[in-house]
């Protein structure tokens, strides 16, 4: 009987924790992109050299501009859209190249990198959005794009509006459920960094065999901390951040928590 009420007391613990810590995780946010100031009269110029800094702030840590790393090189972005535009013919330009690239960006894999960029109307404002590629297009050619143009965007369902302060609201994403662990693993990304049951290395270290390396209570702090402890070889910020651009902290209840990390425990 004793140990019947151990197992319960212990069972009620471990929910408690992940129910608990399912409710602080939204508060968990990466750092923000600039805010873009412009209005109708904002030349292409002015609004790339926004762009170029919301770039160092948010996407260097995988974009170089010459070297490969986690992700392909930029540095020639801006003729190499011109160039997929041509291929995609007439009626489609630079902007919808780059545009939907930022924001279907599974779409448009390059071999032999991840699935692990999240579509970026859910990590930046529409005017960072634009100042952005404007930005790109400069990387190889020249700006062109104004804060007034959304044609774009809309086509693509970036949510892009036009006019002064901060350029306008965000897109809003539904939230669905998580589904089954097997599920929020294709979701959230997780297989474009992580092998799961190879001993490949990706952009992040092979998972292979983590139930036998760590303890549950640590795999799971290994997922809402990703920092706190980095696999020798690995940077810090990127997980958490792409994660976080998912949704994934704001989508994942208790429940969801426990089923995934007994889930990765039996791996």
């Amino acid at each position: 009987m004793k140990t019947i009420i151990n197992i319960f007391l212990f069972t009620f613990i471990v929910s408690a924790i992940y129910t608990g810590i399912a409710q602080i995780l939204p508060q968990i946010e990466g750092k923000p992109p600039p805010k873009v100031e412009f209005g109708a009269n904002t030349s292409p110029e002015d609004l790339a050299v926004a762009g170029g800094d919301i770039f160092e702030t948010n996407c260097t840590q995988c974009h170089s501009l010459s070297e490969p790393g986690r992700c392909p090189p930029l540095g020639n972005m801006g003729a190499l859209a011109h160039s997929r535009a041509r291929e995609r013919g007439p009626g489609f330009t630079d902007v919808d190249y780059l545009v939907e690239a930022l924001c279907k960006p599974s779409d448009y894999l390059v071999d032999g990198y991840g699935d692990i960029m999240p579509p970026q109307q859910r990590a930046m404002k529409p005017g960072q959005l634009q100042a952005v590629v404007a930005f790109l297009q400069t990387l190889g050619g020249d700006a062109t794009l104004k804060g007034t143009d959304i044609e774009a965007f809309e086509k693509f369902g970036c949510g892009a509006v036009g006019g002064g302060g901060d350029g306008g609201g965000t897109a809003v994403a539904t939230l669905k459920p998580v589904g089954s662990p097997e599920e929020a693993w294709a979701e959230f990304g997780c297989e474009g960094c992580h092998s799961l049951d190879t001993d490949e290395v990706k952009t992040g270290p092979t998972l292979k065999g983590i139930g036998g390396r760590m303890e549950k209570w640590e795999i799971l702090d290994a997922i809402i901390n990703p920092d706190a402890t980095i696999a020798d070889g690995f940077g810090a910020g990127m997980m958490e951040g792409a994660i976080a651009a998912r949704d994934f902290y704001s989508r994942m209840s208790g429940k969801d928590y426990q089923a995934f990390v007994d889930w990765l425990s039996t791996k």
